[in-house]
């Protein structure tokens, strides 16, 4: 027999969600097999078995969350057979418990006593204390995890059905490891790092006809599709080059301008909002860019980020033009500088050459910190990416 317990993954990891079981009780695995997922505060990791054996009882269920160290699961050994009182043993052993913890299955026996009935009601931990916290009955509730156990979820069902003065709650969405991380980011962000916008609107023609000449080509070099966001990502790494303070932090009381473009590109997941990096922008080629920015939003849309996706972005791009979305204010996130706001590309009313044409117009909202770049610096760097993007093909 061994024990499962979550791991930490990362130096600043406290806690973790079990998001799914690969495997379930009484499944057995080998070595190298997927056992289960955990969010952690940056990122969602697959934990590979490191020894074989067969799934005994999950102590922790999908959707919990708990420390680092917490007993996941026991595990019987190839050929091992283990009895509810060995696992219930193991389990208590955990806990510092002398005696084994009454199963919350039942042991089998038929005692028909009602506190015997509560305790064959299974639960997991946090949904107990949920339980106790809105004044749910447990044994009321339909179980829904493993095995048919109670979720936290299921109890929060429960309460926003209940009868009450306030309106119905339809769901309550818990935020995980990286939602709250996120959320700590922005709040931090907003309260200690004092920012300004600019806004600019470039005719885009140039861009629309750079990406629809040169899609075939990095179609057949690199079997994918190019996109406006590989061009932006190109363009950002290029106006870096004219106001290297767009790339750069402040660390204790100092400013460390970085020589790699890192970019934190926003992407929108089943999981919510995830910020995968594509490092050393401005060594890559077009194609190379392309290929490397499918790689990250392919592993955050699966769920399958690691830490190092995540670290190490030195400035930020979001591009929400595929929903609708034309402008905007974004944040800067500390620690960086500045983050770029590209929204869709429209038709608008444009002079030219003193004649109004019906031209696709892209406009772009730059936020920056003003603790490193003033306005000048910031219109440097605002008007380099607003005339790459208008004459791609044109040095300087």
């Amino acid at each position: 027999m061994h024990k499962l317990h979550l791991p930490r993954l990362g130096q600043t990891m406290e806690r973790g969600t079990i998001l799914r079981w690969a495997k379930r009780e009484g499944e057995p695995f080998e070595i190298g097999e997927i056992l289960y997922e955990v969010e952690s505060e940056k990122a969602v990791n697959e934990i590979e078995a490191k020894l074989p054996g067969t799934l005994a009882r999950i102590t922790v269920g999908e959707g919990e969350e708990c420390p680092v160290g917490t007993l996941l699961a026991v595990v019987a050994d190839p050929g091992e057979t283990l009895s509810e009182e060995e696992i219930e043993a193991a389990i208590a052993e955990e806990s510092g418990a002398g005696t084994p913890a009454v199963p919350e299955t039942g042991s089998g026996d038929r005692m028909p006593s009602p506190v015997r009935e509560r305790r064959r009601v299974r639960a997991m931990p946090r949904a107990r204390a949920l339980a106790r916290e809105l004044g749910v009955e447990l044994a009321a509730i339909e179980g829904t995890g493993q095995g048919g156990a109670i979720t936290v979820e299921d109890v929060r069902r429960a309460a926003g059905a209940a009868p009450g003065d306030g309106p119905r709650v339809r769901e309550r969405r818990p935020l995980g490891g990286v939602g709250r991380t996120m959320a700590q980011v922005v709040t931090r962000s907003w309260h200690e790092v004092p920012q300004f916008v600019q806004m600019v609107q470039l005719d885009a023609g140039a861009l629309v006809e750079r990406r629809r000449s040169l899609a075939a080509e990095i179609k057949r070099a690199y079997s994918v599709d190019l996109s406006y966001t590989d061009l932006l990502l190109e363009a950002v790494a290029v106006a870096v080059e004219e106001e290297p303070l767009a790339n750069s932090s402040l660390v204790d009381g100092e400013i460390v301008v970085y020589e790699d473009v890192n970019v934190s590109v926003a992407a929108a997941t089943g999981a919510g909002l995830l910020v995968p990096v594509v490092k050393r922008v401005q060594t890559l080629e077009l194609g190379e860019l392309a290929v490397r920015l499918r790689e990250v939003l392919e592993r955050a849309r699966g769920s399958r980020l690691s830490a190092e996706d995540t670290a190490g972005g030195t400035i930020t791009l979001s591009n929400l033009g595929m929903y609708g979305v034309e402008g905007g204010t974004p944040l800067v996130t500390h620690p960086q500088a500045t983050v770029v706001f590209a929204g869709a590309i429209v038709e608008r009313p444009w002079v030219v050459s003193g004649r109004i044409e019906a031209r696709p117009v892209l406009s772009l909202s730059v936020g920056f910190d003003h603790r490193i770049l003033d306005g000048v610096a910031a219109a440097r760097f605002t008007t380099a990416l607003k005339r790459r993007l208008e004459r791609p093909n044109q040095e300087g």
